[in-house]
């Protein structure tokens, strides 16, 4: 009996150790398993890091160019915004407003003395930022191109002349679908000898 009871007592035993050692070798092959899982998430994170960064880089080098860009385009347009001088050495009192929402302005300023006139013209064009800042290139060129090569004596023809440029540069025809590029603008034509001064806007007003 001694003996039987000393084989019962060994199997269970060995019952309970071989028991623990397949627990133990599924939970082994489980953690095994989960780290294998783990460590390839891990490469993906790594992965989808190294492309986040990569993609981060190229936007901050787009955004680089695309800012440099912008800010090179403000001192070619803060270049051509010229004239203050005219003004300097024309009037004792005088002051100019230019407060651009961005940039590069939709808005632009125009100032040329051709012969005994000063011819001032300020203007808002259709958008902001870059195509604004288009639009006021093309505005600035018409006025240099056909305002000094004519005579001036009615600021409301120049307009005109301005209006109808404008629609064979952009290709307007009056369509329903096109776009309303364009620009809004004050003419006023300043004579220097008997101080007398002519002026047209196109849905700007004058204050006196």
């Amino acid at each position: 009996y001694i003996l039987y009871g000393l084989i019962v007592i060994a199997l269970a035993v060995g019952f309970f150790i071989i028991r623990n050692n397949i627990k133990k070798k599924k939970i082994n092959e489980l953690l095994v398993n989960k780290n294998f899982e783990i460590t390839q998430q891990n490469e993906e994170i790594e992965t989808q890091n190294n492309m986040l960064q990569d993609q981060k880089e190229k936007i901050e080098d787009s955004h680089k160019q695309i800012t440099d860009s912008i800010n090179y385009a403000s001192r070619i347009q803060t270049a051509v915004l010229h004239g203050e001088s005219i003004l300097a050495d024309t009037f004792h009192q005088y002051f100019i407003i230019y407060k651009p929402r961005d940039v590069v302005s939709g808005d632009f300023y125009w100032i040329k003395q051709i012969r005994n006139y000063i011819a001032i013209a300020a203007a808002d064009c259709t958008g902001h930022g870059v195509p604004g800042a288009f639009m006021s290139m093309l505005g600035i060129s018409l006025l240099n191109e056909y305002v000094t090569s004519r005579r001036l004596d009615s600021p409301g023809e120049i307009l005109d002349m301005l209006r109808k440029k404008v629609k064979v540069y952009l290709k307007q025809t009056g369509t329903y679908e096109e776009t309303k590029d364009g620009m809004d603008m004050a003419l006023c034509l300043i004579n220097t000898e008997n101080l007398k001064a002519k002026y047209a806007g196109a849905n700007n007003a004058l204050y006196l």
